[in-house]
């Protein structure tokens, strides 16, 4: 015999956090009493009140623990409600036994199964082991169990999960990627909404997030996350919240004056050490930041002659990765005793592919060098920062030196002043060709440039010959090796490759194969 059991007894106020009404549930507990195979039921009624045109929108009430006997628990009006309306929970239950049976059922009604049990719906079934004959209804005999729908199908329910998971709270370490929040499919149009956990700017529907899944895009805040389907979009899944957990906090960020160099320490913690610097001005006129943002700053001379107006001025640096910053100390420049002189005696010469470079005078401490090759092509500034230069290793630089009437190479020296040496090109030497390169491998005809980048980066072969080569990027970052060319290069054909904007900043490495042997490898810094 088919028993309802309806319970208006008890009200139980509850808050919903997605407005400022709320709801009261008839009861959070009861008991049904049923023959063994037939279905037994129980109502509890959910009513809103209060005085906001904000629905509250009702967690899906998930069983925890054994769902054995579980038929269905369905809301006769949705789980969104404004003050005045209710909505009717139908728990079913049926089960065959061959002796008395008692089970209890426990429902969450926040959506997660870690919620106190004494919040919980408690419903207690006492599957009796008696006959087994189907009772008649009397508003669908045919169809005893489901007066409404003949086929008397297994009702669905929206629900949405995250990493397999319909857990209210989920957790995702700061700068990993969000997996998909994955939808049951209703067979309808659905919209996606979120809500910060602290409620600012209240339940927002996501512009376009309109399929049965979504994939969140958010990475430092944590949201609530549910769906609607419908014509009209207004019954609710449950909700999920996904915490984002923090990356480590910024430590060991100190700068001091070097030389006049501001030398900073390499931090720790942030998102997978990947940081981003900026260098302010204070306490000068309105706070100045450089455009430098490299680990170290250099002092220049227009900063120099600017700062001996502002004694008390000082020079901060900012770290920032994903959500953490840091502030450094702070370093005051003070004048220098005596006037800066000029940087003097800053010549090269070059014999074979060695440049040397004199050595300089003036200036104040610490001599910084680059070297800098100009030509029709685009400029390559290159890694070294020592007073001599070996072009054995620049097969490119020295091929645009020899062939391109415009390709000059110069020295840079800094210290506070800055001079530009003289320029030296090589077009039209003959005694220096290409063939007398001596290279000691095939190692020897792979160039990377430029190097640091941040937007692309050219691979340039010297084979003699065309030759099968295959270049593989890697990194900790990427997970797994990504192949960014396979082909045939012709010789001196340059293989230029864009990097991806979703790249983060740091260190990539690169291996170049060719006959199913690596012939070079080597690292590519992402700035």
């Amino acid at each position: 015999m088919k028993l309802k059991l309806l319970l208006l007894s008890l009200l139980v106020f509850v808050e919903i956090g997605f407005a400022q009404n709320s709801v009261t549930y008839s009861s959070k507990s009861g008991t049904v009493t049923t023959n063994s195979g037939v279905e037994g039921s129980l109502d509890i009624i959910i009513s809103c009140y209060g005085n906001s045109g904000n629905p509250v929108i009702l967690n899906q009430h998930f069983l925890c623990g054994d769902p054995d006997g579980f038929v269905s628990n369905l809301a006769s009006n949705g789980l969104s409600l404004i003050p005045g309306q209710t909505t009717t929970l139908k728990f079913k239950f049926k089960k065959t036994v061959t002796s008395d049976t008692q089970k209890v059922y426990k429902f969450t009604t926040n959506g997660s199964c870690f919620q106190s049990e004494s919040e919980m719906i408690k419903i207690t079934v006492n599957y009796k082991n008696g006959s087994t004959t189907t009772p008649t209804n009397p508003t669908n005999p045919t169809n005893p169990t489901n007066p409404t729908n003949p086929t008397n199908p297994t009702p669905s329910t929206n629900i949405i999960t995250y990493n397999n998971s319909s857990e209210n709270d989920q957790t995702v370490n700061e700068g990993t990627e969000f997996k998909k929040l994955i939808g049951s499919d209703m067979g309808s149009t659905y919209q996606w909404y979120k809500l910060r956990t602290d409620a600012v700017g209240g339940t927002v529907a996501i512009p376009g997030a309109v399929g049965k899944d979504y994939l969140p895009v958010e990475q430092y805040s944590t949201y609530y996350w549910r769906r609607a389907y419908g014509v009209s979009k207004d019954v609710y899944s449950n909700r999920i919240a996904i915490w984002i957990k923090p990356a480590p906090a910024i430590q060991n960020n100190t700068i001091n004056l070097v030389d006049w160099t501001i030398k900073g320490t390499i931090p720790t913690g942030g998102i997978n050490s990947s940081y981003t610097f900026s260098w302010v001005l204070l306490g000068a006129e309105d706070p100045y930041t450089f455009p430098d943002n490299g680990q170290n700053l250099e002092i220049t001379e227009s900063l120099y002659n600017f700062l001996s107006s502002y004694p008390n001025a000082t020079i901060v640096r900012y770290i920032t990765s994903g959500s953490r910053s840091s502030t450094s100390n702070h370093v005051n420049i003070l004048p220098v005793p005596l006037p800066i002189t000029d940087i003097e005696n800053n010549s090269i010469s070059i014999s074979g592919y060695k440049i040397t470079g004199s050595q300089p005078t003036g200036g104040v401490g610490e001599y910084r060098y680059s070297w800098f090759l100009g030509s029709q092509e685009d400029p390559i500034v290159f890694d070294e920062t020592t007073k001599d230069l070996d072009l054995t290793p620049y097969p490119l630089a020295i091929s645009l030196l020899q062939n391109d009437h415009t390709a000059v190479i110069f020295r840079t020296v800094r210290s506070v002043k800055r001079s530009n040496s003289n320029k030296i090109s090589l077009y039209g030497i003959s005694a220096l060709k290409q063939q007398t390169l001596k290279f000691q491998s095939e190692s020897d005809l792979l160039t990377v440039y430029p190097n640091p980048t941040s937007e692309s980066i050219n691979f340039s072969t010297n084979f003699s010959t065309n030759k099968e080569i295959e270049i593989v990027v890697y990194s900790d970052k990427l997970g797994n090796e990504k192949s960014v060319f396979k082909g045939t290069v012709t010789p001196n054909q340059v293989v230029n490759w864009n990097i991806p904007a979703s790249y983060q900043k740091g260190i990539y490495f690169y291996k170049i194969l060719s006959g199913n042997k690596e012939v070079k490898t080597g690292k590519i810094i992402v700035q």
